[in-house]
């Protein structure tokens, strides 16, 4: 770390589900066929501690954005849930998913040019919106104390998520 992420090369993103590719200077996180999320994490990142992940996207379709943190395997990791009612703070470990904290969304939520972020440190997990935390939580689980970064998203609809992003920069904290 630092590291930044402009899409103008392969840097080893892996496609977990969906389609992800690269296309001037950008990359696309869709659904196609008869699946309702997709997800990428960027390979390379396993040993990775205490960071901040920002992104600037556009969240075209899906009703779910999820930055992913401390992303050890799509069994283990910490998320930061961004939807239309609420943002949430949940935990994977071996599979299954705890819920650390949960509110309604007190603002709008920007879709387009927008700016989404994790922060990982020690126990403590920050969503960020445009640069301001909109949730906090300091329980994050041990086991959660390294890993990289993703993306995910979901629909309750088939072939109803994609986001463009365009920009990935993690600073070491």
């Amino acid at each position: 770390l630092p590291y930044k992420e402009v899409f103008s090369k392969d840097n080893g993103w892996i496609t977990l589900r969906g389609d992800f590719f690269q296309n001037v200077n950008k990359a696309i996180l869709t659904t196609k066929g008869q699946i309702s999320s997709n997800q990428t994490f960027l390979d390379g990142t396993l040993n990775w501690t205490n960071y901040i992940f920002n992104s600037n996207l556009d969240w075209n379709k899906g009703s779910h954005l999820l930055l992913t943190g401390r992303f050890q395997d799509d069994k283990n990791y910490v998320a930061c849930l961004f939807n239309d009612e609420k943002l949430r703070i949940e935990q994977y470990l071996k599979g299954k998913r705890i819920i650390i904290v949960e509110k309604q969304t007190f603002f709008k939520m920007p879709k387009n040019n927008a700016q989404f972020g994790i922060s990982v440190n020690g126990n403590k997990v920050e969503c960020l919106v445009d640069g301001n935390s909109v949730i906090s939580a300091y329980n994050l689980d041990p086991a959660l104390s390294h890993g990289g970064i993703g993306f995910k998203t979901w629909d309750q609809e088939i072939n109803n998520s994609e986001i463009i992003i365009k920009m990935v920069n993690v600073e070491q904290i």
